[in-house]
């Protein structure tokens, strides 16, 4: 996959063009990305994702004012799933005191060659969002470009978007999040030491840091766990601060069922398939471990495993 991360020196192929956060590349994101897709056919231009870091919302109001879908990773990963090989990922603050007018004329028209631009009808740019799709088609018949709208993405009756499904998530309904996403909440990091307390507890875990912003649900989880080798391995993991213990770090602890591997190093994917309860505080390591064994079984018991 190709990153662009500036619009100098311009791009000499042209392109259409999607903008937007993208976090989650859900069913909406992608029936647009389709829809860009079949442009790009058209025009005989190379089909581009425009989204941006730091997302504009923390950036105007600081990091963790968004609980993130996704890595920057996992969204490009995903949209090359989806069919599109360039990403334009550009730095915020480069762009967003910039007029909407400058905004299309400078980045969009004379720096990606803008044919034609594929978005939602709620669609709005430039400096305070004061630009909309009646100024964005405006400006297409100006400087010739297309503008083609795609109607909202709905699931029972409801507006698929990221907040929408960070919203489901809150509530633990990761099979209602699959649903909207169009693929099982995953979340994926490096395998980092821990302090080996699973291990001593008879439940060894492979432990990966997440970012407090990056944490829209919280608990106990029947996984399965991809890499290192594995494909979609059964487990049952612990998300959140271990309130049984002092310090707590925000960390995602994996337990592979009937696998003792080294993974130190590896990154793992892991989809979060059904949450079995909420973290909780105990009197005691023996009734925390109680409800590790009952975890494990309801874990087994969901993923279907003997």
């Amino acid at each position: 996959m190709r990153i662009i991360r500036h619009w100098q020196p311009p791009l000499e192929t042209g392109s259409v063009l999607a903008l937007g956060n993208f976090d989650g590349v859900h069913r909406g994101h992608q029936a647009l990305i389709a829809r860009l897709q079949e442009v790009s056919r058209v025009h005989q231009v190379p089909a581009i994702v425009m989204t941006f870091e730091p997302q504009p919302k923390e950036w105007l109001q600081g990091r963790g004012t968004v609980m993130r879908l996704m890595t920057l990773a996992q969204k490009c990963a995903a949209l090359r799933h989806s069919g599109i090989h360039t990403v334009a990922c550009l730095r915020f603050s480069s762009i967003a005191t910039l007029s909407p007018e400058v905004f299309v004329s400078e980045v969009l028209v004379r720096g990606f060659g803008m044919r034609a631009i594929v978005e939602g009808s709620d669609f709005r740019f430039g400096a305070k969002r004061a630009g909309d799709i009646a100024l964005l088609q405006q400006l297409g018949r100006e400087k010739g470009f297309d503008v083609i709208t795609v109607p909202d993405c709905t699931d029972a009756g409801e507006r698929v978007s990221s907040s929408h499904i960070r919203d489901v998530l809150r509530m633990g309904q990761l099979a209602n999040a699959a649903r909207l996403l169009g693929r099982p909440y995953t979340m994926r990091g490096c395998v980092v030491h821990g302090d080996q307390r699973g291990r001593t507890l008879g439940f060894p875990t492979a432990n990966i840091r997440v970012r407090p912003w990056a944490m829209p649900i919280s608990g106990i989880m029947a996984v399965r766990v991809s890499g290192a080798g594995l494909v979609r391995h059964p487990g049952v993991a612990s998300l959140g601060i271990r309130p049984m213990f002092e310090n707590p770090v925000p960390l995602l602890e994996v337990h592979l069922f009937d696998v003792d591997m080294d993974l130190y190093g590896q990154v793992l994917s892991v989809e979060l398939c059904h949450k079995l309860r909420d973290e909780m505080k105990f009197d005691s390591l023996a009734a925390l471990v109680t409800h590790m064994q009952e975890d494990a079984r309801l874990a087994r018991e969901f993923l279907s495993i003997a």
